[in-house]
């Protein structure tokens, strides 16, 4: 409760503070608090660092985690982060080009993505329902106008009760998965591994069947 009344009062003052950057200052110094990225070297070394090259981190929460296990290249790539967050990418040999969480996180929201990923164009929004969550797992290749919602996005409540009625769901997409230009996975999905979802495609639920292993490596990655 404390910690609601504090966020308040601060918001109260940066909104009647006259100038611009003076606001911005406070706010970033009252308001997002306790945020790290952290950067695991190859040699096990963990390093705090403030940006890391081709990917831009904007926070606007408090208590959350960047970790990027190297070697990670990225290209044009952007994270807007909330509060409580936890987003963890593993080492990759290939470009990670134009992923993207366009929408602050909500609250508790996690994204782990495993070895060697790589795409071309990701949107991962996890915004409205707290704590979402997407674990894409090792060896995937995501094409471009790749959509990724773990949340309808909106939240609906019922007139009556004031229950939540569209609760976001996890999405897994376990490991060797290609995903076509312009798929869109939504949530509660699962995608088993060795898995090809084609192109323009739309996946929305659970999935027991896989793709042929010997198709998937001739395809993946080349």
């Amino acid at each position: 409760m404390f910690v609601k009344i504090y966020n308040f009062i601060i918001k109260i003052l940066v909104i009647i503070m006259p100038f611009s950057s003076l606001r911005k200052k406070i706010r970033n110094r009252l308001l997002l608090r306790n945020n790290k990225i952290l950067v695991h070297k190859k040699d096990g070394k963990v390093i705090s660092v403030k940006k890391y090259k081709g990917l831009k981190i904007e926070f606007k929460g408090q208590n959350s985690t960047v970790n990027i296990f190297e070697p990670c290249v990225f290209k044009n790539s952007s994270f807007v982060i909330g509060s409580e967050n936890l987003v963890e990418i593993q080492a990759s040999k290939y470009d990670i080009c134009n992923l993207r969480i366009p929408v602050v996180m909500s609250f508790g929201s996690n994204l782990i993505i495993g070895k060697d990923f790589s795409c071309f164009g990701v949107d991962i929004c996890m915004h409205a329902e707290p704590k979402n969550s997407v674990t894409i797992g090792d060896d995937c290749m995501f094409s471009s106008g790749i959509s990724i919602w773990p949340s309808d996005g909106h939240t609906i409540y019922d007139i009556n009760s004031g229950k939540i009625l569209n609760e976001g769901k996890e999405i897994i997409i376990n490991d060797h998965v290609w995903l076509g230009i312009h798929s869109k996975v939504l949530k509660g999905s699962v995608i088993p591994k060795n898995s090809v979802v084609g192109a323009n495609s739309i996946f929305t639920s659970s999935s027991s069947r896989g793709g042929g292993t010997e198709y998937m490596q001739a395809c993946l990655h080349g």
